[in-house]
């Protein structure tokens, strides 16, 4: 199972170690839709460039968010999060903060939510999917920014794919639905094929 990026690395990985896997779950992994790509690849290069290396160095002189205490960093999730329970937010942030000096700070590397100056064509991506042999199982949020699989056809490239999606969630559908989530993975990943 990989959400967002870990769900594209784990599709990447499947495609190219196929027998080590014998069922996949992809939550908004996908990438890029043929409407996303053409988006981004008609902007002029110099101007993906600039605004590119703008925000990275930009990223790169600013601060880390502390917190004093892990319940302002519960706060702050909740607040970027407000479809989230306070139990959820709650192990969220418990789970992706750690302790620096006399405070705490968020796991992640900000890098990594840029993206690509010039993303992967889905021709491309789309034709190395095509090889998977093993169910797939894909996950949309009706309400994320993510351009769902179902309407552009995207599923239908894989050889036993199949989509799923959530009104009422986002791109952490997992968060979102998480009871409906759950029992879905579990039919999934228990059923024959």
């Amino acid at each position: 199972i990989g959400h967002s990026l870990g769900g594209n690395i784990a599709l990447h990985y499947t495609a190219s170690q196929p027998a080590a896997i014998s069922r996949l779950i992809v939550i908004e992994g996908l990438g890029f839709s043929q409407t996303a790509f053409d988006k981004v690849i008609n902007i002029p290069i110099e101007e993906r460039w600039k605004k590119a290396v703008d925000r990275r160095l930009s990223s790169l002189q600013r601060q880390p968010r502390c917190f004093k205490t892990i319940e302002e960093g519960v706060a702050r999730m909740a607040s970027l999060h407000p479809q989230l329970r306070e139990d959820q937010a709650r192990h969220l942030a418990y789970h992706a903060l750690h302790k620096e000096g006399e405070g705490y700070r968020w796991k992640h590397d900000p890098l990594l939510t840029f993206q690509s100056l010039r993303p992967t064509p889905p021709s491309e991506y789309l034709g190395l999917y095509q090889t998977i042999p093993c169910p797939v199982l894909l996950m949309y949020g009706v309400d994320s920014w993510a351009s769902s699989a179902k309407e552009d056809g995207r599923v239908d490239v894989f050889q036993h794919g199949q989509i799923i999606e959530y009104p009422n969630a986002g791109h952490w559908l997992h968060h979102d639905q998480f009871e409906r989530f759950a029992k879905d993975c579990k039919t999934f990943l228990s059923s024959s094929f």
